[in-house]
């Protein structure tokens, strides 16, 4: 701990878009105030993220139906 920080840019090999899978809820608190909240799904991470990270996000690839 206490190291600096790295910043990493990770994207497809073919340049195509992707998506972090996620939840999100809208909650109402004791006093009605409503709170929105939303967490990016995990997982271990691959050959390719490992060397910066032990978790990397679920990424959800495009789909389309053609």
């Amino acid at each position: 701990m206490g190291g600096k920080k790295q910043p990493y840019l990770f994207t497809l090999a073919d340049g195509s878009l992707f998506a972090f899978a996620g939840l999100w809820e809208e909650w109402a608190g004791e006093d009605g105030e409503v709170i929105e909240s939303c967490a990016i799904l995990t997982t271990e991470a691959n050959a390719l993220v490992r060397p910066a990270h032990d978790r990397m996000p679920v990424i959800v690839r495009r789909f389309i139906d053609r």
